[in-house]
C-alpha cells in the first residue's frame, strides 16, 4: 500500500511539473508539449524501469537526448541508484547505468 502511494505522488508530482512546464514558455524541445506526442505513457515508462532493474523508481523526467524523447527514471535497486532510459516512442529500456553522484552524496546525509 506504501508503494503504491509514494507510486501515485511521483506520478502527481511528474505531472504538475510537465503541466507547469507546459506553460512557463515556448521552445522547441519543451518537454511538457513534447508529452504529448509520445507513445508511451509516463506511468509505463516507471512501471518498466522498475521491472528492469527490480527497483522503485524515485524520479522521472521527459527529456530530448540525442535528437529523440526519451524518459529518464530514476530507481532505486537494492543498494544502488540506477538511472534508466526509456524509449518514449516503443518503450523499450535504452540504457541503464549506476548513478554514481546520487549514490555518493545520499551516504553523507545525515
Amino acid at each position: 500500500m506504501k508503494r503504491n502511494t509514494i507510486f501515485l505522488a511521483l506520478v502527481a508530482i511528474s505531472t504538475a511539473f510537465s503541466v507547469g512546464t507546459a506553460n512557463a514558455g515556448t521552445s522547441n524541445k519543451n518537454d511538457g508539449l513534447a508529452i504529448s506526442n509520445a507513445k508511451v505513457g509516463l506511468v509505463q515508462a516507471i512501471k518498466t524501469a522498475e521491472q528492469h532493474v527490480a527497483g522503485n523508481a524515485t524520479h522521472a523526467d521527459l527529456e530530448h537526448e540525442h535528437g529523440k524523447w526519451v524518459y529518464e527514471v530514476e530507481v532505486v535497486a537494492l543498494q544502488s541508484i540506477m538511472d534508466v532510459t526509456i524509449d518514449s516512442v516503443d518503450g523499450k529500456v535504452i540504457s541503464v547505468r549506476e548513478d554514481k553522484n546520487d549514490h555518493d552524496s545520499s551516504e553523507h546525509e545525515d
